[in-house]
């Protein structure tokens, strides 16, 4: 996109007429970057919508691919040979005579969204209980029924041995869930907090891997060692556009290492590069391989980057923070993350049943620092909030900003939309009720 034309207008001095209270300009400065930020990624997703893979945006893809080479006749062409961890494909394309299996992304169909009261997130349904494992006797999930604990003792009850695990969740990321795969096989995902990027650590009995796979070219696999064990790593996915008649071979996308140490095999799938550019390479996976511990470190007080609770980010921040009474429908609080620095609390609202960053209303708190000055590079449309001025802009109906002064609190508001995954717009009018609900 072009951030030297419309956005010239963040550039220009704002009013200095009303007596409010300053709102800093790195403040806004920030309101501006994450928003030429949403628009740019918008634009990168809607340039790749004709892939038929959305590389690290999910596992459904990757299962939805790899379940058409258990099934499709010449997927047996990927299983030549095991001479590897990995399978060995012996072809580089693959002819796809079950074309129906290929689903072209098409725009989100558009639509307005609708306000209604806030609600919470809807209650988790509690996990199905193996033989001999229930929740009052185990301590973990007395503390926190549907924590990361709890459900790793429910999985290692269901497979009958004692999983490995990361010493804590890898930074940047938070946990999603923990899944029984056939063999008694596990699998535990994560995924970055804010989208992007994600992590799947897979593992199993014996030293033959039984995970889903479906073959990679030979010369793809560089050999490495994951402490005194031997183990692969590869780069790359089969995938295909819509419109091609064959899978190719994708040097992109996916990174995985696999190894085993003579009693369990292991295998761990990085997708998307987002904030962990160090996890899309060897070095990295390897590193966080060994790392993997018996019995994880549980963590002590909120985490500043996943704050999963209103309560959280009050209680790491010392702020009385606001919050929207009106939402979108289908949006719901998801987490919170305080920057220490800036002590500034970021509070995100998602729609529920879709990926992380595909919608988003983002809701900036802060303490007021310099009265009496102007709010510099951020101008707007002047608008009232609750009595107050405040500065509002927007470009389309998929993205807003609105920043303004309550109380002893600068607020600055962020609300983006994907139209290729999404396609709610919002108005101007929508926009400014939600603004004046924060309270």
């Amino acid at each position: 996109m072009n951030k030297n034309g419309s956005f010239d207008q963040f550039e220009a001095v704002m009013r200095k007429a009303y007596a409010v209270p300053e709102i800093r300009a790195e403040f806004v400065n920030r309101v501006q970057a994450e928003l030429m930020r949403r628009a740019d990624s918008q634009a990168v997703k809607v340039a790749r919508k004709g892939f038929v893979l959305r590389f690290g945006l999910g596992f459904a893809a990757v299962l939805l691919l790899a379940m058409f080479f258990a099934k499709a006749p010449e997927g047996q062409a990927l299983a030549d040979s095991i001479k590897h961890f990995f399978k060995i494909a012996t072809v580089t394309e693959i002819p796809i005579t079950e074309p129906n299996l290929l689903v072209t992304p098409t725009f989100a169909s558009p639509f307005a969204v609708t306000l209604v009261p806030a609600a919470s997130a809807p209650t988790e349904a509690p996990l199905p209980t193996p033989e001999g494992f229930t929740l009052a006797k185990t301590q973990a999930c007395q503390t926190e029924p549907y924590g990361y604990a709890c459900k790793l003792a429910w999985a290692e009850k269901k497979v009958g041995y004692d999983i490995k695990e990361f010493p804590a969740d890898p930074t940047d990321m938070r946990f999603e869930g923990i899944y029984i795969q056939v063999n008694n096989d596990i699998q535990i995902n994560y995924e970055r907090v804010g989208g992007g990027a994600y992590l799947y650590l897979l593992q199993g009995p014996g030293g033959e891997f039984t995970s889903i796979g479906a073959g990679v070219p030979e010369d793809s696999i560089q050999q490495v060692l994951v402490g005194e064990y031997p183990g692969e790593y590869v780069v790359g996915i089969y995938a295909a556009k819509p419109g091609e008649t064959a899978y190719k071979w994708d040097p992109t996308g996916k990174y995985s290492l696999r190894w085993a140490d003579g009693e369990r095999w292991y295998e761990i799938n990085a997708y998307g590069c987002v904030g962990r550019e160090d996890l899309c390479s060897a070095e990295g996976l390897i590193e966080l391989a060994l790392s993997m511990v018996d019995q994880s470190v549980p963590a002590e007080g909120p985490r500043a980057d996943h704050l999963v609770s209103f309560a959280e980010a009050e209680q790491i921040s010392g702020l009385s923070l606001l919050k929207p009474a009106i939402l979108p429908e289908g949006f719901v609080f998801d987490y919170g993350t305080y920057n220490a620095d800036l002590k500034e609390i970021r509070l995100n609202y998602h729609p529920i049943g879709y990926d992380p960053g595909v919608a988003e209303i983002s809701l900036w708190q802060s303490l007021q620092q310099n009265p009496g000055g102007t709010w510099d590079r951020f101008t707007g449309e002047t608008v009232d909030i609750n009595g107050q001025p405040g500065k509002y802009m927007s470009n389309d109906g998929f993205t807003h900003a609105v920043v303004w002064q309550s109380g002893d609190l600068e607020i600055g508001m962020l609300i983006s939309s994907s139209d290729l995954w999404y396609g709610g717009t919002f108005t101007k009018e929508q926009v400014l009720e939600i603004a004046r609900s924060v309270q």
